[in-house]
């Protein structure tokens, strides 16, 4: 290991003399400047003893000598040392300080003659070379230093002080001709800055440590405001139980002000004897020392401090708060208990205030008690407990807080309760699951009184959460509650809801005639906020926003809903657009905002010449609108001026589109991340840990489709799907060479490869001829199906030709022989009506055929 390790030295040493010289020739060549700067930085690296001269050389130079130096100051070779020396006699200014500084820095002894010079003559040099000789500290530089602290010029005395603080150091390491001590004295005596004195005083106490404790008081009992306060640091930096008990003996002897910074600086030191001190002065005059005592046992106080900050609570205001502040942050073990405790015996009025320390504490073991005195009969108690079981309560409370809920008896206990059930569910790591206590009591409760009350906390977790389908489900029949309270109430949760999910109950409801004012504009008024988010792609949702928008129409009523109808067809970048926004062109109530709509969204429908509808209707705004704004920029759009930027959106945008909907491609699996690329009610089909899941086992009470948004003719389509159901006709499919068809509602009308209840693997024509077109074998869809369990379908069509697979094995070969039968068209995701059922959907891999 020896030898190798030689061999390496030899081998770095061999290196570090290649690279001098290399660096030397720059140094010494006709390099650019930063070159040989760089070359001079490099040397303090790697330079060997042969770089001294050259580096030697370049110290008077005016911008390279400082370069220079810095090598020469950390290279360990003894010659580099020697070169700075030696350059003192040559040097003069800058250049001459900075050498003395690096002396100093190297704390070279054979420097000391040399600097002595300097310092003992008028050198503008002379605080540099005292400074310097302070570094070094010999006896003989220390001499020096003292001599000049004691007869020289007022710069040079505090040059000298200021060495002999940095010497110091090195004296007591070594078997010095003058102590530390004595030092420490000269300066504290010397013609010097105040402040250095009191630099001298804080390091003679400190060095002297008990010895010097009579020191230390005498500051403290000084007027002179620096060295109280130096005092002060040196309590809290003095170890031992002597300084306590020194400050103890002098108490009385020191002003209230320092009294009072003296008990935060045994708060700082935090012993036994420092808090027993403390815990004295609780009940001490003048009452400044009590607040700050009070204060003080926050920090430091134990067990025995508890009782003494809950007597305080009952004291003046000052102490008071000071004992309130104390108690939430104390740290004692015993003090959740103890505060716990007081309760019963605290002052009736103090009560609900100790309840709320206890928050702030965070002191989870008094939850049982807080869960009883919530249910109590003392109004001020009742709100005091439920607001800090909303901090401290655990998840494995909601059951008992939702309870708290249901028997408050006002809207401010109420909204307390709420609050505690909201933040309390926050804590389940789970975020999935962080409804289901709430959740799971509401679908329990049959009062509507207590359905609506829940309905409260949870809307607010889902609005914190974002869109819950078992929540949704939940809900969604209460819309039809005979309930008014439970109704509006279900509708409130609703018309708030974070995502589009309830658009089709809203503007069902917002068209129905029999719905109530108020109920109508809530309802219409949650839904356009929804679609709006979704034209203006701020949620991927599968809901069709030209439907939407146009059911929202039929609803709308006032000025303030034409507005936001308007406001939102602003963000529909879609031809359809046109016919719902050009009544409003002549409506006086809101055709500026349809003007300014029409104006937005003219661009992204690639202008005049890709929508040449658009035209006259701008034309028509340019004419007459009443904002001149908005007049000049139709004419520019009537013109054909459509703004780049506009122009790029719409082609990005139209990528996108082309991206979502399988445009393009040959082979490719569709995206199930989202279901911004589908067409279908959001309330029925969403995305769930990477599936797409349709219905719900709460009920499903019509077909519902998940359409693509564009039409296919011949493919290859394989996915797997998994049906689980409890009630009714537990079915679904895959529609393909589809369309939708206004009646039955929501229905669709084409071929299917039917899922469940019997018929997986057959090939069923949906709404049109209504019959099986060809079936699998009750023995194949028996041995090849499973039941709740992922199965794989395979769809593939060519022609008049489909051929349907499942789990591997063929089940169907028809060929269509009727005349008259699209050959192309939507694919769709089926879900059945009539039935408690849920149907999920995963790797959507789709191939088109080339005819």
């Amino acid at each position: 290991m020896t030898l190798i390790a030689v061999a390496l030295s030899a081998s770095l040493g061999a290196a570090d003399a290649l690279k001098t010289r290399e660096l030397i020739a720059v140094l010494t060549g006709n390099s650019e400047l930063a070159a040989r700067a760089r070359a001079c930085q490099q040397l303090a690296i790697v330079g060997t003893s042969d770089a001294v001269p050259a580096l030697a050389a370049l110290l008077a130079d005016e911008k390279l000598g400082p370069y220079a130096r810095d090598a020469l100051e950390v290279m360990p070779d003894a010659a580099a040392v020697a070169a700075l020396r030696q350059s003192l006699t040559r040097l003069s200014g800058d250049r001459l300080i900075g050498v003395i500084n690096s002396l100093g820095v190297r704390r070279d002894p054979a420097s000391v003659a040399p600097l002595t010079k300097f310092a003992n003559g008028n050198s503008p040099a002379a605080p540099a070379a005292l400074r310097a000789l302070g570094r070094i500290a010999t006896p003989e530089a220390v001499r020096l230093l003292l001599s000049t602290l004691g007869s020289g010029s007022a710069e040079l005395r505090s040059a000298a002080a200021s060495a002999l603080l940095i010497a110091v150091e090195r004296v007591a390491a070594q078997p010095p001709d003058v102590s530390p001590t004595e030092i420490y004295e000269r300066l504290r005596r010397a013609d010097i800055s105040p402040a250095l004195r009191v630099t001298a005083t804080r390091g003679a106490i400190l060095l002297g440590g008990t010895a010097a404790l009579p020191l230390m008081l005498e500051q403290l009992r000084s007027a002179d405001e620096p060295m109280r306060d130096m005092a002060l640091r040196c309590v809290r930096e003095l170890r031992g139980d002597e300084v306590v008990a020194a400050v103890t003996k002098s108490w009385n002897a020191f002003p209230t002000a320092v009294q009072v910074r003296l008990i935060g600086a045994l708060a700082d030191r935090g012993g036994p004897a420092e808090l027993a001190e403390i815990e004295g002065r609780v009940v001490a005059v003048p009452p400044e020392l009590r607040v700050a005592a009070l204060q003080a046992l926050g920090r430091i106080g134990r067990d025995s401090s508890v009782p003494l900050l809950l007597r305080a609570t009952g004291a003046n205001a000052a102490e008071a708060d000071a004992a309130w502040a104390s108690l939430a942050r104390i740290k004692a073990p015993g003090a959740d208990a103890a505060i716990l405790g007081a309760l019963d015996t605290i002052a009736p009025g103090q009560r609900a205030r100790l309840i709320g320390v206890l928050g702030e504490r965070s002191a989870e073991s008094a939850t049982p008690a807080l869960l009883r005195l919530a249910a109590g009969s003392d109004p001020a108690i009742r709100a005091a407990a439920l607001r800090t079981l909303g901090v401290i309560a655990k998840p494995r409370d909601l059951r008992e807080i939702v309870q708290l809920a249901l028997i408050a008896r006002n809207e401010e206990e109420l909204t307390l309760a709420d609050r505690a059930i909201v933040t309390t569910s926050m804590k389940i790591l789970e975020p999935e699951r962080r409804a289901e206590p709430a959740l799971a009591a509401y679908r329990a409760a049959t009062d509507p009184v207590v359905k609506s009350r829940l309905l409260r906390p949870l809307g607010a977790i889902v609005r914190m959460m974002g869109g819950n389908h078992e929540v949704f489900f939940a809900i969604r029949p209460m819309l039809g509650s005979a309930d008014a309270g439970l109704r509006q109430a279900a509708l409130k949760v609703l018309a708030d809801w974070p995502d589009a999910a309830p658009v089709s109950q809203l503007l069902a409801l917002a068209n129905q005639p029999t719905a109530s004012a108020a109920d109508r504009t809530t309802a219409l008024r949650g839904a356009l906020r929804m679609a709006t988010n979704v034209a203006a792609g701020r949620e991927r949702s599968p809901l069709n926003v030209v439907d939407a928008f146009a059911q929202a129409k039929r609803a709308v009523q006032t000025k303030e809903e034409k507005l936001m109808l308007v406001s939102g067809l602003g963000s529909l970048k879609r031809p359809e657009v046109l016919a719902l926004l050009q009544p409003y062109l002549a409506d006086p109530d809101v055709r500026t905002e349809a003007g300014l709509a029409l104006v937005q969204v003219a661009p992204a429908l690639g202008g005049i010449r890709n929508t040449p509808a658009l035209k006259p209707l701008l034309e028509r705004i340019a004419a007459d609108d009443p904002d001149e704004q908005v007049r000049q920029k139709a004419a520019r759009l009537a013109k054909g001026a459509a703004p780049e930027a506009g122009k790029a959106k719409a082609k990005g945008k139209a990528k996108m589109a082309a991206a979502a909907t399988g445009a393009g491609g040959a082979a490719a699996a569709v995206a199930t991340n989202d279901l911004g690329g589908w067409d279908g009610d959001p309330g029925v089909w969403r995305v769930r840990d990477g599936v797409m899941v349709g219905g719900s086992l709460e009920g499903n009470p019509r077909n519902e489709f998940l359409a693509t948004k564009r039409s296919y003719a011949d493919f290859v389509l394989r996915v797997e799907y998994r049906l689980i159901g409890t009630d009714g006709f537990v079915n679904g499919g895959v529609q393909f060479r589809s369309v939708r068809i206004p009646q039955p509602p929501n229905e669709m009308s084409g071929y299917q490869a039917d899922i469940g209840a019997g018929h997986s693997g057959c090939l069923y024509d949906e709404s049109r001829r209504k019959k099986f077109l060809a079936r699998a074998t009750d023995e194949q869809i028996k041995r090849l199906e499973k039941p709740g369990e992922w199965n794989a379908y395979e769809i593939r069509c060519q022609g008049p030709r489909i051929e349907l697979s499942l789990n591997g094995e063929k089940t169907v070969v028809y060929t269509e022989a009727e005349p008259g039968i699209a050959r192309d068209g939507l694919i769709a995701l089926q879900i059945h009506g009539n039935c408690k059922a849920e149907i999920q959907f995963r790797n959507f891999v789709l191939e088109e055929i080339s005819r």
